[in-house]
């Protein structure tokens, strides 16, 4: 598998099918994976499996070159999710430029953000040209907006919009699109008014959006080809710890390694699985306090203890180590 031939499981799509009642055992089979390979979150797969398996779910679903009717299932089942985290921004515009720093992690398709003094325009190029994926990647643009209208509680609409398909029986699209002409082109592309683009995001919050740079630094390196197991270690358990299930065999297989391959790299790095464990607890802990608004119960569940005791004794342990 070559740098640029890697993706990460579709998993929104198994879900949209698990959710439908639609039986894809032979979107699984003609695409070489299998359901468990849905529940290891940082498995790669090749960019072709990905493209093979959305279109394959897609077709099952009846929702073929429909993004407004796939949008709307996606949004209401939540399982564009991954997207969501981008209501922290600070408004619609530093939320297309995360998005064209990161999108790879969420889509095939290449992005690119383009400034004038009046507007702003987001234009989205899907992998290999193919027509039925373009309509798949162009539901990203549809969550992103809806994303925007909800975190700056205004009616945004793009002032025009560019497809790389033809809409097929899309009443929704047109629903979600009012009064905008949509014109058919080589990419997917939306323009919006720059001075909309910039209004502020009541949801905005820095401290979670500077939170997700490392787990989205972790991910795209994993898609380039570059790999550092203990820090991806570290965000593995920094996404795992209300569970208060974090063992390392378990964060192994969300890996993809074996356990004792992940204790020699462990060891190598002069760490132990336990340190890092508490070290992420205890850099989330800090940072939940330093908020001032979050009760300690509430921070004892999301750190993954069972009472709001063992919170206490942790702190107690911390402060008489220094740290």
């Amino acid at each position: 598998m070559t740098t640029s031939d890697r993706s990460f499981t579709p998993t929104a799509f198994r879900l949209l099918a698990v959710e439908r009642g639609v039986d894809i055992a032979c979107c699984f089979e003609a695409v070489g994976l299998m359901n468990e390979d849905f529940d290891k979150p940082d498995k790669l797969i090749t960019v072709a499996q990905c493209i093979s398996f959305g279109s394959c779910v897609v077709r099952k679903i009846n929702v073929e070159r429909a993004p407004g009717r796939l949008f709307k299932l996606i949004w209401n089942l939540g399982a564009g999710d991954g997207l969501v985290l981008f209501r922290f921004s600070r408004s619609m515009l530093d939320m297309l430029q995360l998005y064209t720093t990161y999108g790879r992690i969420f889509s095939l398709a290449e992005v690119e953000l383009k400034l004038s003094e009046t507007t702003v325009e987001i234009i989205q190029r899907p992998a290999n040209g193919d027509e039925d994926f373009a309509s798949i990647s162009f539901v990203n643009l549809l969550l992103l907006m809806q994303i925007a209208r909800m975190a700056a509680q205004v009616e945004i609409n793009p002032s025009d919009v560019t497809l790389a398909f033809a809409p097929q029986n899309d009443p929704d699209l047109a629903d979600f699109l009012p009064d905008v002409e949509v014109k058919l082109g080589s990419v997917n592309a939306m323009t919006f008014p720059l001075a909309v683009a910039k209004m502020p995001f009541l949801t905005e919050d820095r401290q979670m959006i500077n939170g997700l740079f490392p787990q989205f630094e972790r991910r795209l390196a994993m898609i380039n080809g570059h790999r550092d197991l203990v820090e991806e270690l570290r965000s593995a358990i920094r996404e795992d710890l209300s569970s208060g299930d974090v063992r390392i065999g378990k964060m192994a297989n969300l890996l993809g390694v074996g356990t004792r391959t992940l204790q020699r790299r462990l060891n190598a790095a002069g760490t132990k699985f336990s340190q890092v464990v508490d070290e992420e607890r205890r850099d989330l802990v800090q940072t939940l306090l330093a908020r001032g608004r979050v009760a300690k119960a509430e921070i004892a569940f999301r750190v993954g203890y069972r009472d709001i005791n063992s919170l206490y004794r942790a702190l107690s342990r911390w402060r008489a180590s220094g740290l």
